[in-house]
């Protein structure tokens, strides 16, 4: 997004509420935040629900965000978190639908999807690390 001075004084500007430099941010990111979540969800419409949702967080984690590290990486980690919970949600929703879908409550039929979802967690986890900083 730019030099690390433009950088430091957006970060001041959103911890001052300012609204400009938000739609700055949003504008400059918005599409490569939308084009990396699809990546991992694979579906338009959720991707753009949950760009929104990352734009939303952003804005309430705005007094928590440091001149110290970049916006793109900041708003990265918002990202990853983001991601990781609705793979939760999703995992949780289909060991519901499993449990309901059958009239047998037997505990061990689940093990198999608990451990496919964390298997799924822990390689998202490991392949999605915050972008690197470039030495200049």
């Amino acid at each position: 997004m730019g030099n690390s001075l433009f950088m430091q004084r957006l970060i001041q500007q959103l911890h001052e509420n300012d609204e400009a430099a938000f739609a700055e941010v949003y504008q400059a990111m918005h599409n490569k935040a939308f084009n990396f979540i699809l990546r991992y969800v694979r579906d338009s419409a959720h991707a753009q629900e949950l760009t929104q949702i990352l734009f939303v967080k952003l804005w309430e984690k705005r007094q928590q965000l440091t001149i110290e590290k970049s916006i793109e990486s900041q708003l990265f980690m918002i990202t990853r978190n983001l991601l990781i919970d609705n793979l939760q949600k999703e995992a949780s929703g289909n060991l519901f639908m499993a449990k309901y879908a059958t009239q047998d409550y037997n505990l061990s039929d689940y093990k198999e999807e608990l451990l496919l979802f964390q298997d799924q967690k822990e390689h998202f986890e490991t392949t999605i690390d915050p972008p690197k900083r470039q030495p200049k």
